[in-house]
């Protein structure tokens, strides 16, 4: 995830790049890793996917949304903004992340000293496709192994049991 974090960062020209995940347990969108060029920025960030105004937010939509007056800007998501204040934002390009035709998370670039217009979004876009993709794939694979893990104990829970067996 610091890989994908940092190197958004880069592509795109920007001081901050934020990834956000749905965290199902939490209802909320927890930030997992927080770039500031090329430091981990201490923060725990966390967004109610219930707080007002998130059924309009990118994550619902499944879209994108850049703003180059932050601060400002009246269509800013009111839980996003003590995080937007604390990392000093003047401008930002947000993409949510999908897999499987459902939002998982979502990819931010923040302060780029040119802003942002219609050609990063596209980037952003493309870099958010193959994030959710990569996301997605080591969740299916976790998943796997700990589905092979069990097949593994209950496997050898029968072969003891079918020992133990006597015919008569």
């Amino acid at each position: 995830l610091s890989q994908i974090v940092e190197q958004t960062r880069l592509v795109a020209e920007a001081e901050i790049a934020v990834l956000l995940l749905a965290d199902d347990q939490r209802n909320a969108l927890v930030a997992r890793f927080v770039s500031t060029r090329g430091e981990a920025a201490p923060t725990e960030w966390v967004i109610p996917l219930d707080a007002p105004g998130m059924e309009l937010g990118i994550f619902a939509r499944g879209g994108v949304y850049y703003s180059n007056r932050a601060m400002d800007d009246p269509n800013v998501i009111p839980a996003y903004r003590p995080y937007m204040e604390a990392l000093g934002v003047r401008n930002f390009c947000g993409v949510a992340l999908r897999a499987r035709e459902r939002s998982i998370g979502e990819l931010y670039v923040v302060n780029r000293p040119a802003g942002f217009g219609k050609d990063e979004v596209r980037l952003l876009r493309a870099l958010a496709g193959y994030a959710a993709n990569a996301i997605e794939n080591a969740r299916l694979f976790e998943e796997a192994r700990l589905r092979a893990e069990e097949l593994a104990t209950l496997n050898e829970l029968s072969q003891r049991l079918a020992a133990t067996l006597r015919i008569e």
